[in-house]
């Protein structure tokens, strides 16, 4: 552990990468200090507890880790790191700055700090935003598994329309439109709704997101 708060269970993930087993799912995880907080993590916890080759990266919105949560996952046996990401004073205006931003960022820092293409001979991975008060059924991560270059899915109890999904062409199966709340949006998705591959990522060194709430996963693809 350092000064940064990480701490990694790296075995699972470095004889993953020697056998050339299935891609590893990287799942981001932004989290911060409620009632509320270990249940949901707890939750979340034991889905991934059922999911093969997958990095955890658990990051809290505070100054000093929460020793709950260091001890749900100590006992998970789920490969992680955890970090520690507070939010800028200027964006703490949840409303107009949206939830979990500066988490996200501090994930994808971390991933690029630590992990390589395929190319430079490490498994291939995706990339998931996986929130702590979402529910998911295992079944989606074989869906995300395969991911080349970005994958779009559905996503239910949105507020609003129930519903944010792609719009498909029955012929050509490609994404025409969005079932979305928001509108303005060229990419109508939930952060739930879409995973990145891990090559795509690395080769975009500019990929980032704006703290402005209901466009955080917009500027992401888009950039």
């Amino acid at each position: 552990m350092d000064s940064e708060g990480v701490r990694v269970v790296a075995a699972p993930i470095a004889s993953a990468i020697a056998a050339k087993q299935m891609p590893i799912i990287y799942i981001i995880t932004p989290t911060y200090s409620r009632p509320t907080q270990i249940p949901e993590m707890t939750r979340l916890a034991q889905t991934l507890m059922h999911v093969k080759n997958i990095l955890w990266i658990v990051v809290e919105d505070s100054t000093t880790k929460s020793v709950a949560l260091m001890e749900l996952l100590g006992r998970s046996d789920i490969p992680y790191v955890h970090l520690l990401a507070p939010k800028p004073k200027e964006h703490r205006n949840v409303l107009k700055d949206g939830r979990g931003v500066s988490n996200r960022l501090r994930a994808l820092d971390w991933i690029r700090e630590n992990c390589r293409s395929v190319a430079d001979h490490q498994t291939a991975g995706v990339i998931y935003f996986a929130d702590d008060d979402n529910t998911y059924d295992i079944r989606l991560f074989d869906e995300i598994r395969p991911t080349k270059g970005v994958s779009v899915f559905p996503v239910g109890l949105i507020e609003g329309t129930g519903l944010s999904a792609p719009i498909l062409n029955n012929v050509t199966a490609k994404v025409i439109g969005w079932h979305d709340p928001c509108p303005g949006r060229k990419f109508g998705v939930d952060m739930a709704g879409f995973a990145i591959s891990l090559d795509l990522f690395l080769s975009r060194p500019n990929v980032s997101m704006v703290y402005k709430a209901g466009f955080v996963e917009d500027s992401f693809l888009r950039s």
